[in-house]
């Protein structure tokens, strides 16, 4: 799914009380933080057992019929409804278990636009071939300085 690359410490959580503590979660995050990944995760194992996910996003109507129910949007809904239920806002449910994104931006790193990132060199790019960010991925962990934008959250 990911490749070489290891999934972040917010895509571990997730993907652990689902599948190993076999828990609903409420999810608190921001875009970028790699839920899609989870999603298609969570999507590819089910598919695998030859049952089905349903996807609800903002404004749609969740249907019955599936064995895993996703959300993923702000609105104020039920979330005991869902298995994975992920949103920016705080939401507590009873049933489930409550997950709060909390990464930080190591001090080595400096994020600047996207459009800054060609006149420096050590940078980090979504865009960029697996082999570069794994090789970037171990500049930021030796503590050199690496310079990009946004797209980082995706590691973190």
């Amino acid at each position: 799914m990911i490749g070489d690359l290891e999934y972040n410490s917010l895509q571990k959580k997730v993907l652990k009380t689902i599948f190993k503590d076999k828990k609903n979660v409420v999810v608190s995050c921001k875009p970028g933080r790699g839920m899609d990944t989870v999603v298609k995760t969570i999507e590819i194992y089910y598919k695998m057992l030859g049952k089905k996910v349903l996807i609800v996003k903002e404004g749609e109507r969740r249907e019955e019929g599936y064995d895993f129910y996703i959300y993923m949007g702000n609105e104020v809904l039920e979330a005991s409804n869902y298995n994975l239920f992920i949103t920016n806002n705080k939401i507590y449910c009873d049933t489930s278990e409550y997950i709060e994104d909390d990464y930080k931006i190591p001090s080595n790193v400096e994020v600047v636009d996207a459009d800054e990132l060609e006149y420096h060199e050590n940078i980090f790019s979504i865009m960029l071939p697996l082999k570069d960010k794994k090789r970037i991925i171990e500049s930021i962990n030796k503590g050199e300085k690496i310079f990009t934008s946004e797209d980082i959250k995706i590691i973190l």
